[in-house]
């Protein structure tokens, strides 16, 4: 897969993408509602960004989306109401081109650095290479959906029955989300791998990536990363992006398909 480099990393690519991101998230909790999750599942819209409450347990109980803009002392308090009425911790995530004032204001607030994660970018082209002959790759139907779930759940490592119940809902919920794709690939007939594409305002978000710990490397997520990215052209989406741990795995995939290191985020949170 080729990729186009004519991408600037500015503020405006960044708010783009923090904004993107937000929305994204926002249709994930608003399907997570409709298939009865849990009670405490919202998300709503605030400044330039959201809050999205996913539930105890869940992953995404955070707000984001606030990129380059500052988070004043009116925006933290709303945050901190917004998530206290629901019992869990105010969390949120700082873009690391936001400015100073946003970090010293939530320092003096009592928040902490939680975690980091990266964000990573690409232009995709329909210029196409030739694809893996060994791995095969076809969009989850009714039919595979047993096997994808399974495929996302043990390739990530989860095991005990609530940690199940939360990612098949998870993934459920986002597979609901309009123009959404999920992929799920094979070698011979065994599943080995999974992966999605989300589509907000222009943006392809790649997630859902998991591969059974026997069938590493074998180039599984570089073509299932390919293939998403050939859906998004196909699309005439203008970018294409992802988030991952600083230099585990998943941003190694993504650095050698080609993606562009743009960002990195600070979840922070004020300890209850």
């Amino acid at each position: 897969m080729a990729y186009g480099w004519s991408m600037r990393v500015d503020r405006a690519l960044i708010d783009r993408l923090e904004r993107s991101a937000a929305r994204a998230a926002l249709a994930t909790v608003a399907e997570l509602r409709s298939q009865g999750g849990p009670d405490e599942a919202a998300g709503v819209e605030l400044a330039t960004g959201a809050l999205v409450a996913m539930g105890p347990g869940r992953y995404v109980n955070r707000a984001l989306g606030f990129g380059v803009a500052d988070c004043t002392d009116a925006v933290v308090d709303e945050l901190e109401a917004f998530y206290d009425a629901r019992g869990l911790p105010p969390m949120l995530e700082v873009s690391s081109w936001a400015p100073s004032s946003t970090v010293e204001r939530l320092g003096r607030r009592g928040y902490r650095a939680a975690w980091f994660r990266s964000m990573f970018a690409a232009v995709p082209t329909p210029t196409v290479r030739e694809g893996s002959a060994v791995v095969r790759i076809g969009a989850v139907t009714a039919a595979d959906r047993h096997d994808w779930l399974e495929v996302l759940a043990v390739g990530n490592g989860i095991t005990a029955p609530d940690q199940r119940v939360v990612s098949d809902e998870f993934a459920l919920a986002n597979a609901a989300v309009a123009d959404a794709v999920d992929l799920l690939a094979r070698i011979g007939d065994h599943p080995v791998g999974c992966g999605s594409l989300q589509t907000v305002d222009g943006v392809g978000w790649i997630g859902g990536a998991a591969t059974l710990p026997e069938w590493r490397g074998r180039g599984v997520q570089k073509a299932l990363i390919d293939e998403r990215i050939r859906i998004a052209a196909t699309r005439g989406l203008g970018l294409v992006a992802a988030t991952a741990l600083p230099d585990g795995p998943s941003a190694r995939n993504l650095r050698a398909a080609g993606f562009i290191h743009v960002q990195d985020q600070i979840v922070m949170v004020r300890p209850r």
